[in-house]
């Protein structure tokens, strides 16, 4: 009986699951497509890469002054209306964490060769013949569908993730084995 009564113990602790609450908000949100914006900007660090800080300010269309606290790049999955997602990398993009939500600049883009193509109530961004983003007029501003991406890992991501051995794993690993040809 005693036996029993600890395999079930073991499956039900296998079974646990820790979970950790905070009040905080993440800030994940939908990037606008903005014909008035002078720059790309981002009220949300989390997805920036190559970061750097910098400083300064940006006024709004309300006329607040925000600062900037940094810059990086983006990377942006946009939904098409075909189905299809398209892939591509925001440069410049400015952070500042007052902003209410992610800023792409039309004259920015228009500058680096992009054009523009209105439709009822989509407008197309094109590099050459290729669609490379659309967004659609959510009743404020176009807003661009997109699959946003998380510094939050899943389960699943975790555990396809490669692995990597920590420096005291392998200088252990060259203990056991004198004759592997593993740089020290």
């Amino acid at each position: 009986m005693n036996k029993e009564k600890k395999e079930k113990e073991e499956k039900d602790k296998a079974e646990e699951a820790n979970v950790t609450t905070e009040d905080q908000k993440v800030r994940n949100k939908s990037s606008h497509f903005d014909t008035a914006c002078t720059s790309h900007i981002t009220p949300c660090a989390g997805r920036l890469l190559n970061y750097s800080r910098c400083g300064g300010f940006v006024k709004s269309s309300s006329q607040k002054s925000m600062e900037i606290v940094g810059k990086g790049e983006v990377v942006m999955d946009c939904v098409l209306r075909d189905g299809s997602v398209f892939s591509f990398c925001v440069r410049g993009v400015l952070y500042v964490p007052d902003l209410a939500h992610p800023l792409i600049s039309w004259r920015k883009s228009r500058e680096k060769g992009y054009t523009e193509f209105g439709e009822g109530e989509y407008i197309s961004i094109n590099k050459g013949t290729k669609v490379v983003f659309e967004a659609v007029f959510d009743g404020n501003l176009f807003r661009i569908p997109g699959i946003l991406h998380s510094a939050h890992i899943t389960y699943v991501f975790w555990h396809q993730a490669p692995t990597y051995l920590a420096p005291s794993t392998m200088d252990e690993s060259l203990q056991l084995y004198s004759d592997a040809d593993i740089p020290a």
